[in-house]
């Protein structure tokens, strides 16, 4: 047995599921807008530590822990995201700022 849906109860439901996908991308945006400050940060306010990046990014990782529950998002649902991210934005990076000249 089908049912229908009204026309306005979907629009209701389609705003609904548009709110909830806005605050979706606002957190993610936040995120990210955190991540890279929170990065560039430490690669300055460390940048006598001359090959540790690990340690950098446990700095970085425990700043992000505490950003991340700020947005009320659970730490461990992001932790291997958001560390996966720095990962490769620092190997991004590294490969730019390695390319030769010509």
């Amino acid at each position: 047995m089908s049912s229908t849906v009204s026309f306005p109860a979907f629009i209701a439901q389609a705003a609904s599921i548009a709110a909830a996908a806005q605050t979706v991308i606002t957190n993610a945006g936040a995120l990210f807008d955190k991540v890279s400050a929170v990065v560039t940060q430490v690669e300055t306010a460390f940048a006598n530590i001359s090959g540790q990046g690990a340690t950098k990014k446990q700095l970085v990782l425990l700043y992000l822990s505490f950003a991340v529950q700020e947005l009320g998002i659970a730490w461990d649902s992001v932790k291997g995201l958001v560390s996966a991210f720095i990962d490769s934005a620092i190997s991004l990076y590294n490969s730019l700022v390695t390319v030769p000249q010509s």
